[in-house]
């Protein structure tokens, strides 16, 4: 299956040499030279976005939450910057995944691997109905996620955070598993900083007092777990 990517930042010669390295993949390449030119091709059929952070008149961020209203296509962020509120920036604008210039294009090319794979795989799974936990209904086929009569607006990472969790109930999950089980790649130095932020917003979205959680419980040193 040949992968449309879509490549946005306001270096030329970036976006340049990520195009001839993808294609020479086999991947179709959308290049864009600044957020307002990638708005314009949000219309088209793109499986993943690469986007840099740090662009004039909108930034990556900004790109993102447009994007998110059209599309749950992975979204891979490049920025020159990789501290915590940056990420966490990243995160919360409905990003999947983050990577810190300089970067190899071994690196790149795994992160791009394990985003498409991820979203093929889950698309692939058969889905229930409903899923009731606690004063949660999960719809699995419309990937939306009430709390009585209010829709809570979940990233894509968040919403199958979750669903992984509720999955697992009764078992006290590490970082590592949600990571692994989530993202359907192996764990690495670094991942429990990334499972952390995504699971300190989706506790901000889902629970009535988010320094008090009854939906998603941590057991301190172990993980996090759900229960009856």
């Amino acid at each position: 299956m040949a992968y449309t990517i879509m490549v946005v930042d306001d270096e030329p010669e970036i976006v340049h040499v990520i195009q001839v390295l993808m294609e020479g993949e086999g991947y179709s390449i959308v290049p864009c030279h600044s957020a307002q030119e990638a708005l314009g091709h949000l219309g088209e059929a793109v499986d993943l976005f690469i986007l840099d952070v740090r662009m004039p008149k909108m930034d990556g961020y900004q790109l993102c939450r447009k994007i998110r209203e059209q599309s749950q296509a992975p979204v891979l962020f490049l920025t020159a910057r990789g501290q915590e509120n940056d990420k966490v920036m990243g995160f919360s604008s409905g990003g999947d995944d983050y990577l810190v210039k300089p970067f190899s294009y071994a690196e790149l090319r795994m992160r791009v691997m394990a985003l498409l794979r991820r979203a093929h795989e889950y698309a692939s799974v058969p889905k229930t109905e409903l899923i009731h936990y606690h004063d949660l209904v999960i719809d699995e086929k419309r990937r939306s996620v009430h709390k009585g009569a209010e829709r809570i607006e979940l990233t894509d990472l968040e919403y199958e955070i979750l669903v992984f969790l509720v999955r697992h109930k009764n078992q006290v999950l590490a970082l590592s598993q949600i990571y692994e089980g989530v993202w359907h790649e192996e764990a690495y130095y670094g991942v429990q900083n990334t499972v952390m932020v995504h699971m300190r917003n989706l506790r901000r979205k889902i629970e009535d007092d988010p320094k008090n959680p009854q939906l998603v419980k941590t057991l301190w040193g172990r993980g996090y777990y759900c229960e009856e």
